[in-house]
């Protein structure tokens, strides 16, 4: 307010005193208030750093989460195959451990007519079998019978076209393949010597 009042009495003595407008201008200039300097302050200087450590904070976050996602995926990824190797090592263990306890040389030395004959018992006594079309196992059983006599056989494929396991052979208690089921509910996994089969369903070779 005093600097109002100070421009005002300047104006009043230059129009009492006739100076030129020039020259009035050139006072009122000289009597201005000159426009100060913004200066940083130390709160101003604070709010800075703040902001710019929290851009920091934030992106280093961001990156933080990416990388835990991408590495807790892959453990997720990596232990599915492990326990899909797991279950694949399971049921090669147990095959092995029936191929390794029986002979499978007399399978040889029965005739086409006698393997026949043992399929149909095995038919008639509501025996099944349960395998895979990728099982090696079961591939060596279905040599052990022979074409004709396999195709007469009970036989319950486990295994789907995307990789799957059927519900029927989920809710027999299949495990693993081949698996022989009787029909008093026992079950005989693995490979089987024909000898073996035909005295478990009580038939003549």
């Amino acid at each position: 307010m005093a600097k109002k009042e100070e421009v005002k009495k300047v104006l009043e003595d230059a129009l009492e005193s006739g100076i030129s407008k020039k020259e009035i201008e050139k006072i009122l200039k000289e009597k201005s208030p000159k426009p100060e300097k913004k200066e940083w302050l130390p709160n101003d200087i604070f709010s800075l750093i703040m902001l710019s450590l929290i851009t920091v904070l934030s992106v280093v976050s961001l990156v933080f989460n990416i990388v835990t996602y991408k590495n807790t995926s892959g453990t997720i990824t990596k232990d599915s195959t492990t326990k899909e190797e797991t279950k694949d090592s399971t049921v090669a263990s147990t095959e092995e451990t029936s191929a390794t306890t029986q002979d499978f040389s007399e399978d040889e030395e029965l005739t086409d007519k006698q393997k026949l004959n043992l399929a149909n018992c095995l038919k008639e006594k509501g025996v099944k079998v349960y395998f895979a079309s990728w099982c090696g196992y079961c591939q060596a059983q279905h040599q052990s019978f022979g074409d004709d006599a396999w195709n007469v056989l009970d036989k319950v494929q486990c295994d789907t076209e995307d990789g799957g396991w059927t519900q029927e052979c989920t809710d027999a208690g299949v495990q693993g393949v081949p698996t022989w089921i009787f029909s008093d509910g026992t079950n005989l996994p693995g490979r089987q010597a024909l000898k073996t089969l035909a005295e478990k369903a009580g038939c003549q070779l």
